[in-house]
């Protein structure tokens, strides 16, 4: 994809951090609406059902988290004189390719992670009817969604988390 620019498709553009798994964890919906019930008014069934719904989404996510956690770990951007280099030998070549590979791989699970993310806020909203409730729901989960994005990295492309100045 970014094989023409220099240094093998890496740019200081692309230094990327990846929040732990543990704070990705944290952003779990129906886990929000538990602990946040009295400003949602929830009723003690509701708490219930939510609670439910908090496992599922734990439960669901925990093999994607665990793998993300796990490459993260290991995750070695390149160093800058390797990145910056403009010659190649087999072992830059190779740091590269091993750090693209597993950039790549972050990638796909944090996507992933916001796509079922976006499932999980639909399901809570489904759940919360009433319109008091639903509409504080929502300002919490606007709130959420914000904290989210800004966790993620932030991609060359535009994708992914927080925006880069202008």
């Amino acid at each position: 994809m970014g094989g023409g620019r220099r240094g093998g498709g890496f740019n200081r553009e692309e230094e990327v951090k990846f929040p732990s798994a543990s704070e990705l964890q944290r952003f779990n919906p129906a886990a929000l609406m538990v602990d946040k019930r009295k400003k949602v008014s929830l009723a003690d069934s509701q708490v219930t059902a939510l609670t439910a719904i908090r496992n599922r989404i734990s439960e669901r996510n925990a093999p994607l988290l665990a793998r993300y956690d796990s490459i993260r770990k290991d995750y070695k951007p390149p160093k800058p004189q390797d990145r910056d280099r403009t010659g190649s030998t087999p072992e830059t070549d190779s740091v590269r390719t091993a750090s693209l590979n597993q950039m790549r791989t972050l990638r796909q699970l944090v996507d992933s992670l916001s796509v079922r993310r976006t499932t999980d806020v639909r399901e809570v909203l489904d759940y919360l009817a009433e319109e008091k409730q639903h509409r504080a729901a929502v300002d919490l989960l606007n709130d959420q969604d914000r904290d989210f994005t800004d966790k993620l990295p932030r991609f060359p492309d535009g994708r992914g988390g927080r925006r880069g100045p202008g």
